[in-house]
């Protein structure tokens, strides 16, 4: 399966949106898009496509997906899908992302 582009835009053109989902079933093709995501699944279940990889999710889930990183969600049956679901640029936090990562040396 070949992933598509996705062109996520928020309303105002800044680099962070917040967005909700509700129908009868999940219906996003399997996509990437070079913004991160965060989903949290408030309602449904069914089977996650991430990457080439195959997983179950239900109600209470939280996924979250780096820049480029295709995904898809399809439910085992029509019902009820409910998300939200946040997207945002890599530096919204800032240019320097240095300042965001551990450092590997690091001990706990």
């Amino acid at each position: 399966m070949k992933p598509i582009f996705e062109n996520v835009r928020s309303k105002d053109g800044g680099s962070f949106a917040c967005l909700e989902f509700r129908g009868p079933e999940f219906e996003c093709p399997y996509h990437y898009h070079p913004e991160l995501e965060i989903i949290w699944i408030l309602a449904g279940e069914g089977q996650r496509m991430t990457g080439d990889s195959w997983s179950s999710f239900a109600t209470g889930d939280l996924a979250f997906f780096g820049s480029g990183l295709p995904h898809l969600y399809r439910n085992w049956k029509p019902g009820h899908a409910h998300s939200r679901y946040i997207q945002f640029r890599e530096n919204v936090f800032g240019q320097d992302r240095k300042s965001t990562r551990l450092n590997s040396s690091h001990e706990w």
